[in-house]
């Protein structure tokens, strides 16, 4: 018997550059490890939206390869924080 991995779908957004799809794994409440569905080179500070989410996480990259990543959310205040915080407890629920 084979064990499928665990993962969601995400999009990582990045300033002035294209979307990239992603699978997220190992995904924590501070942050994630990204699987890149194209290679690239990834900004220190990334966006980071989990599956059908309609917020953007916040998110500085910690390591990263052209097609690997790990990330931790940044930490926010007021309604940002409020908003990254449900975005990312939806997904834990998910998962």
């Amino acid at each position: 018997m084979t064990t499928a991995k665990r993962y969601l779908n995400g999009i990582v957004e990045m300033l002035g550059r294209p979307r990239i799809a992603c699978r997220v794994y190992a995904l924590t409440a501070t942050g994630a490890r990204l699987e890149l569905a194209a290679q690239a080179h990834l900004l220190r500070t990334v966006g980071l939206q989990i599956a059908d989410g309609h917020s953007v996480i916040p998110c500085d990259v910690t390591e990263a390869d052209r097609s690997r990543a790990a990330v931790v959310f940044k930490q926010l205040d007021g309604v940002q924080a409020a908003a990254a915080k449900r975005a990312i407890r939806k997904a834990l629920d998910a998962w």
